[in-house]
């Protein structure tokens, strides 16, 4: 299989994926094409190096779009760089109001969650992934990667405490 029809079938398998999770850290429609694109073209400029016994294809494009997002905070010298969480919202205006209000708090206490914190947090409830994935994403064991969730969610509950 040649560079090129691999790079494409990873760039068809995973691009909305990719787009989709910077997206929601940005939430900015057309930053979001252009730091996808970035992250394929570091794929393919950097594909000599991936080894499949290290990481899966899905991990290795993970690191490189957590890392382009990290640079793209950096140029931008964004404080906030945490998505609203997606919380399902009733037909009713006051039931909307308090999931929103519920959904500013939730984003505010996350911003305020070490960074690593935050992302097993992103990662398990967000994209749903299991700590096993999480753990190979972070560069972790699978019950490292629990204990810091475990950890994440006391941190997390302390501070909304805080806040409420």
């Amino acid at each position: 299989m040649s560079l090129e029809l691999t790079a494409e079938q990873l760039y068809k398998d995973y691009k909305n994926k990719v787009f989709g999770y910077i997206f929601n850290r940005i939430h900015n429609h057309a930053d979001a094409e252009d730091l996808t694109s970035e992250v394929f073209t570091k794929v393919v400029s950097h594909f000599d190096s991936f080894d499949p016994e290290k990481a899966s294809p899905s991990t290795w494009i993970f690191v490189i779009t957590r890392n382009t997002l990290i640079e793209h905070f950096r140029k931008q010298r964004v404080t906030e760089d945490i998505e609203e969480l997606q919380i399902p919202v009733e037909d009713e205006p006051v039931d909307k109001l308090v999931m929103e209000e519920r959904q500013e708090i939730l984003a505010k206490a996350l911003t305020e969650l070490p960074e690593k914190m935050r992302d097993i947090i992103v990662a398990r409830y967000y994209h749903g992934f299991r700590f096993a994935k999480i753990g190979e994403m972070m560069d972790m064991s699978e019950a490292n990667a629990r204990v810091t969730h475990l950890r994440a969610l006391a941190k997390l509950k302390e501070i909304l405490e805080k806040i409420s």
